[in-house]
């Protein structure tokens, strides 16, 4: 940037460089005076450098000019999200709002811990963006996680970026994570499986993990769905309900149990006469079992870092033990949902999946 004079002009004018191949940008400083005009040019050489915000760059020339900024707005991070569910009522769905509800608080509570001087949305920096980043990146288990809660980010901001004054969306700045990992995971081995049963039994953590990792064995369930579970789905040795992922299509599921799961249920104490695992359901967000059963895997001495194994690992040996009891790929894909078709998804047989089901160890 340089300033200069203009015949045709009494003001100083400015001179932008945007780039190799981009013609330069020249834009008047409104002044006659040189010194005035130099501080102004300095003002947004330093937000193109990125050392000033545009609030600040705004309020600089005012002062230069001798004018009074014009207030700006401010949000409470406590306030943040009821602001930004008022202004999407209706436009986002009611389970995912509430997804979203959990990504913000989850930040929101980092910030109290970590940043205890951000009281305000303009206040989060974009070191403090860099910093949950990283500990993002250092406690999600798949870079598809962390790219989720940061998009979340990203768009409450976004929506509230007027309301609160925001120079910028810090979290637009954040490199996102590569999402290769997202496809790890594997199969607990027969070995894993045992100890993993053992510590669930050793009460590590609260809650019937033992129950729960049965019913996922068994089943194929993602873990949001077994924390759902209502004593009347289950008939006898079958369960009857609607997996979150079919929600939207009104998909009806109904599943063979196990006689593992049978036995461990019928065994089961029933103090809440609607859920079946109630320690699961009521005991916080799901971000915090996937915590619990890491420290599971933690005390039964699987590697769960390094293969990036969680209780959605279940899911993988579900369909593993299928293949090793030799049951047919169609009827594996019907059992677990892996289907690309979601009408046929369930409909089949269910003499074929009971005895898929029973030929499972």
């Amino acid at each position: 940037m340089a300033i200069y004079r203009r015949r045709d002009s009494r003001y100083w004018w400015i001179s932008i460089y945007r780039g190799k191949g981009v013609p330069r940008l020249y834009v008047s400083s409104g002044t006659t005076d040189e010194d005035d005009a130099r501080a102004i040019e300095n003002a947004l050489r330093r937000a193109h450098r990125g050392d000033l915000p545009r609030d600040r760059v705004i309020a600089r020339i005012d002062a230069i000019f001798g004018r009074e900024a014009e207030p700006v707005a401010r949000l409470l991070l406590a306030q943040a999200w009821d602001t930004y569910a008022e202004q999407r009522a209706g436009a986002i769905g009611v389970r995912t709002l509430r997804s979203y509800r959990q990504t913000f608080a989850r930040f929101v509570d980092w910030a109290a811990v970590e940043w205890p001087t951000v009281a305000y949305m303009h206040q989060v920096s974009r070191q403090a963006a860099f910093a949950y980043a990283k500990h993002l990146a250092d406690t999600c288990a798949t870079g598809k996680t962390a790219n989720n809660h940061l998009g979340v980010l990203q768009a409450v901001f976004g929506e509230l970026q007027y309301r609160a004054g925001l120079a910028e969306n810090v979290w637009s700045l954040v490199r996102r994570r590569p999402t290769d990992d997202s496809k790890s995971g594997r199969a607990f081995t027969a070995a894993e499986r045992a100890a993993i049963f053992a510590a669930c039994g050793a009460g590590i953590v609260p809650g019937d993990w033992l129950g729960a990792s049965l019913v996922a064995m068994y089943t194929g369930l993602r873990l949001g769905d077994i924390r759902r579970l209502e004593w009347s789905w289950i008939h006898a040795d079958r369960l009857a309900l609607r997996p979150s992922k079919t929600t939207r299509h009104k998909i009806d599921v109904l599943l063979p149990l196990h006689p593992r799961v049978v036995e461990h249920l019928d065994r089961k104490s029933r103090d809440d006469a609607k859920y079946v695992f109630p320690t699961l359901r009521y005991r916080g967000r799901i971000a915090r079992h996937s915590g619990d059963f890491g420290k599971i895997l933690e005390a039964a001495s699987v590697d769960a870092k390094g293969a990036h194994l969680t209780f959605h690992c279940w899911r993988h040996t579900f369909r593993t033990l299928l293949a090793q009891a030799r049951v047919s790929k169609d009827l594996a894909q019907k059992l677990g949902g892996w289907t690309t078709d979601i009408s046929e998804r369930y409909n089949h047989d269910w003499t074929g999946l009971r005895a898929a089901i029973d030929a499972l160890p």
